[in-house]
């Protein structure tokens, strides 16, 4: 998914792939991660992350949303049975919430969401938004920051939304060619021994569904995150992760 993320960043001019990078880490990946019990194919696709992001001289290669909700969590103090949780779990469980996010970009043509946007909000609002978010105060000052660093104005909004609309088939072509749909990823997840319920490591519904606005806040890296929060779609993509549950 992390790959998925980049392709939005590249298809909308903001973040261009690297190709290099591209074919050591993302073009081997199904093949690495076919068979769980063959853990030699798994270790070289981890050094490949790796060397990625060395030669970025950035995580963007190996990491996009799946791992923003990770933080919150982390920041939250998350546990399970009184231990805590493994980053690759709660990885894991990020990894499914964002494939379907993408399963929604996927599914929809953009015409049909107009009526679901929500409207803009101007500065005052969107600060209000992120403190009730940030509300239980264990995040520290960054979140708030750098969210208001990604502001759009009204105008803006709509300018990007335009730039969306533009770009929304290519986005879907990309997105399709990149995911693995989410009943196979969820498959293989269980496979491997991994929890693939957020129930799994401990979570609640609210805490869950808590974690996916705010981690739209956490990071200036461009992700589905904010493609829907820009177009207004957040809240309404959100129920697909039902199907999490």
């Amino acid at each position: 998914t992390g790959g998925a993320d980049w392709i939005i960043a590249d298809t909308l001019g903001f973040e261009p792939i690297r190709q290099d990078i591209w074919q050591l880490i993302q073009v081997p990946l199904r093949e690495q991660i076919a068979d769980p019990s063959n853990m030699g194919p798994v270790f070289n696709g981890l050094a490949s992350s790796g060397y990625g992001m060395q030669m970025y001289h950035d995580s963007r290669p190996a990491s996009g949303s799946e791992h923003m909700y990770s933080h919150v969590w982390e920041m939250e103090g998350l546990t399970c049975n009184g231990e805590d949780v493994s980053h690759g779990f709660k990885v894991g469980i990020g990894t499914l919430t964002s494939t379907l996010l993408f399963e929604y970009v996927v599914h929809h043509d953009f015409d049909s969401l107009q009526e679901r946007m929500k409207k803009p909000l101007t500065a005052e609002e969107r600060r209000r938004e992120i403190a009730d978010l940030l509300v239980k105060n264990c995040y520290g000052a960054s979140p708030a920051e750098t969210a208001m660093k990604k502001y759009l104005t009204p105008e803006q909004t709509l300018e990007r939304r335009r730039l969306i609309a533009s770009k929304w088939t290519e986005l879907q072509r990309r997105l399709r060619q990149q995911i693995i749909p989410f009943e196979e990823l969820r498959a293989m997840l269980k496979k491997a021994g991994c929890p693939v319920s957020p129930a799994e490591i401990g979570l609640a519904r609210e805490q869950y569904f808590h974690a996916v606005p705010t981690a739209q806040l956490i990071r200036v890296r461009y992700t589905v995150l904010d493609l829907l929060y820009e177009c207004g779609l957040l809240a309404d993509a959100c129920k697909s992760l039902e199907k999490m549950w």
